[in-house]
């Protein structure tokens, strides 16, 4: 019997069903995993209601700044801080006028430009 190149059937290398499975529940557990960080980080991103104070992750995400900047300005005392044990607050209100005040200087800053 001849054996040619037609004749032979190219088996694809099938993965067991086990493999498939295993995949299948390692990529639930992580999906499960990362909504749960993700639910977390939300949670942690909304200022308590009514509270006047912010956390420094809180103050990052209202301003969309990394964490690092709001430490930064309130080094380079910019920025009030309060301390209440090891964590670090700081008053919306006192956000608010930071973000005024930048405001205000961008716009006097293309005013006096415009002048030119």
């Amino acid at each position: 019997m001849q054996h040619t190149a037609t004749q032979t059937v190219h088996q694809q290398s099938a993965v067991p069903d086990w493999v498939e499975a295993f995949i299948g529940s390692i990529a639930a557990a992580v999906a499960a995993q990362l909504r749960q960080q993700h639910a977390a980080m939300q949670k942690a991103a909304k200022p308590a209601a009514g509270s006047p104070f912010m956390s420094v992750n809180e103050a990052a995400v209202f301003l969309r700044c990394k964490p690092q900047r709001l430490y930064d300005l309130i080094s380079a005392r910019r920025l009030g801080s309060y301390k209440d044990g090891g964590r670090v607050l700081i008053k919306r209100s006192e956000l608010e006028m930071y973000v005024t005040a930048v405001e205000q200087g961008r716009a006097g800053a293309n005013r006096a430009t415009d002048q030119r």
